[in-house]
């Protein structure tokens, strides 16, 4: 049986992560280094090399939970909705609700996504897809 991860561990993650979205958004991914970001966590670069191989991995981490997170708030299922429009209604709060949540990510997606890899930022906008047809396709 798989070990469980300490909470502790997800508990520091997300800090690392949402320090992370901090800095990148505010000084720019190119200008931010490992060594600023352990220090604004509070950690040695050891332990975020441990949480993340390298600082392009922590912003793909960063930008794929939160399209991941974007697409579980949006799939509603239309048979809860008493009409199309409602069910319309309550998929574009449902976004607006996850994008005012996300301050300085959905800026991250907006301008540093073409720091990664093409490999991943086909991922990332595969992902931005199905959340633009969930609006437009029903199940």
């Amino acid at each position: 049986m798989p070990r469980r991860r300490a909470t502790s561990y997800d508990i520091k993650l997300g800090h690392i992560r949402d320090t992370a979205a901090g800095l990148f958004a505010r000084d720019g991914f190119t200008r931010t280094s490992m060594a600023e970001l352990a220090g604004a966590c509070g950690v040695s670069k050891a332990l975020l090399y441990h949480y993340f191989d390298s600082k392009e991995a922590l912003l793909f981490d960063i930008l794929k939970v939160y399209l991941n997170d974007l697409e579980t708030a949006i799939t509603i299922d239309p048979a809860l909705a008493a009409s199309p429009r409602d069910h319309l209604r309550d998929l574009i709060w449902a976004l607006l609700q996850q994008y005012r949540e996300a301050g300085n990510t959905h800026k991250l997606l907006t301008f540093e996504l073409t720091v990664l890899n093409e490999e991943r930022q086909v991922e990332l906008r595969n992902a931005e897809r199905r959340i633009v047809c969930s609006f437009f396709i029903s199940s």
